[in-house]
């Protein structure tokens, strides 16, 4: 892999899902991704409510 690849990861936790699953899943990609050579992550957590409410007060 590439050394000056970003891998940039968008998550919208919904209600389904409890802090234990998303705390899996983010554990799961950020192990695998390094153990494949990658070098940096980037974590979006929010929700589109959250980012509306953003757009006039950034």
């Amino acid at each position: 892999m590439d050394n000056s690849i970003a891998f940039n990861v968008k998550l919208a936790p919904g209600p389904k899902y409890s802090r234990e699953t998303i705390d899996g899943n983010m554990h799961s990609y950020i192990k695998i991704y390094f153990e494949m050579g990658g070098m940096q992550m980037q974590f979006n957590a929010v929700n589109s409510d959250v980012l509306k409410g953003c757009h006039g007060k950034p």
